[in-house]
């Protein structure tokens, strides 16, 4: 019979962990990688998208929106769904979307001058 070898150095003279000995803290450039990666796929998940429907309407009535209004926008979904509100009017300068809130997603667009002034199917409104 073989001897059994302790091939483990005893407890005593480990590797003191209290003092951060032994193991390699990630580098600071990685954290900051990993939270700009992270922050910006919530941002992603949080701007709202344009339906078919929508888009449509944008390029028939020639509406043009600018960053700043997609910024207010986004705001005012995010507004709206503080106060639970399902379907939404979000009025921006002179446009008018109607947003479902849960999906992120602008149902249509229309200017806020045109002759069509009333808004079914909404449980909220924001002006942004």
């Amino acid at each position: 019979m073989n001897p059994i070898v302790n091939e483990f150095a005893p407890l005593s003279s480990s590797i003191d962990y209290s003092k951060g000995q032994g193991f390699e803290s990630p580098k600071e450039d990685a954290k900051v990688s990993f939270k700009f990666i992270y922050q910006n796929a919530i941002s992603d998940s949080e701007k709202v998208n344009f339906s078919k429907h929508a888009n449509e309407r944008l390029l028939s009535r020639e509406l043009n929106v600018s960053d700043e209004q997609m910024r207010r926008l986004n705001d005012g979904v995010l507004k709206a769904r503080e106060k639970n509100i399902k379907d939404s009017l979000i009025i921006v300068d002179d446009l008018s979307f109607v947003v479902n809130i849960p999906n992120n997603t602008v149902i249509t667009a229309l200017k806020s001058q045109e002759e069509r002034n009333v808004f079914t199917n909404i449980d909220g409104a924001v002006i942004s």
